[in-house]
């Protein structure tokens, strides 16, 4: 304990001096804790917004219709069934 050169100080002091320390001690640690949550809640972001984007894209994929020639395109025709 740090405390040894500080036999001066009234016990009051020096047992907050010891809780305070104890407290910045676990305050810490939750900061720790709390960087590595917000790191994972970071990435399973990126992977549920790469997931949304694939389903979108399928999504579309799905619902084209099927490719029509450039003249086809150019003349307004419509695919058929449409």
């Amino acid at each position: 304990m740090r405390a040894r050169g500080r036999r001066h100080v009234n016990r009051k002091a020096l047992d907050q001096w010891t809780s305070f320390t104890e407290e910045r001690e676990r305050l810490r640690r939750r900061q720790g804790e709390n960087a590595r949550g917000e790191a994972k809640i970071r990435e399973l972001i990126k992977t549920l917004d790469m997931r949304k984007d694939e389903a979108i894209e399928r999504t579309f994929k799905a619902r084209a219709p099927p490719p029509a020639g450039p003249a086809a395109r150019l003349a307004g025709a419509t695919a058929p069934g449409r």
